[in-house]
């Protein structure tokens, strides 16, 4: 799912429509059905893998309560505060921090720039849940296990690593969410934190994509 809000200008989709060569937008149903299946599988390997390595199916922390619902949901505030503040706050006009922008922009608008519109609110919320639900079980609840917060927020950056600053960005959220399982000791909130960003990722970049 995509983690970064870009910063669409005419100038950048002038610079897109001259790149070659270039890479086709995937539709909706490919894009629909290919992160559905990228999620169950991370389901299917993390349960797999606990069972065969502990003998239990979710030896995780699920504790679903109102005040745990609310926690995941505020969870979600500082990564969507400090992907706002990249794409346009006074940091997003430093040399560095625009051309990294940039450069995700333009990837993401080639990889999803006619995908990204065609999406609803039920497809938005519904991919958000599965990712939510699948990563975090993956990488939090089963990979973190073995290797740590740092280790599986690595692999978890690489995984996304569409440009370098995407990489640093995604790493950074694991570090986040993992830092969220490891001190509450309950999968439930990294879980509902992420499905919340991505709810609000998306439509922002639908936003973005769409306002031109």
């Amino acid at each position: 799912m995509p983690i970064a809000l870009p910063r669409l200008n005419s100038e950048l989709y002038m610079q897109d429509e001259n790149e070659k060569p270039r890479v086709k937008s995937l539709d909706r149903a490919h894009f629909l059905s290919s992160l559905y299946l990228t999620e169950l599988i991370l389901v299917v390997l993390a349960l797999v893998i606990t069972r065969l390595a502990s003998g239990s199916w979710l030896p995780y922390g699920f504790n679903f309560t109102a005040e745990n619902l609310l926690l995941g949901l505020l969870a979600a505030v500082p990564v969507a505060l400090m992907i706002l503040l990249a794409s346009f706050g006074p940091i997003s006009k430093t040399p560095v921090v625009e051309q990294a922008m940039n450069k995700i922009t333009l990837r993401l608008k080639r990889l999803l720039g006619s995908t990204i519109p065609t999406l609803s609110a039920i497809d938005i919320v519904l991919l958000s849940i599965a990712a939510g639900i699948g990563e975090e079980l993956f990488f939090r609840g089963m990979l973190q296990s073995y290797i740590g917060i740092f280790g599986a927020a690595m692999i978890f950056g690489l995984l996304h690593a569409l440009t370098p600053a995407y990489f640093v960005l995604a790493t950074a959220i694991g570090l986040y969410f993992g830092y969220l399982y490891e001190s509450t000791n309950n999968l439930l909130i990294p879980m509902i934190g992420h499905a919340a960003y991505d709810v609000f990722a998306v439509y922002l970049l639908k936003w973005s994509f769409t306002r031109h």
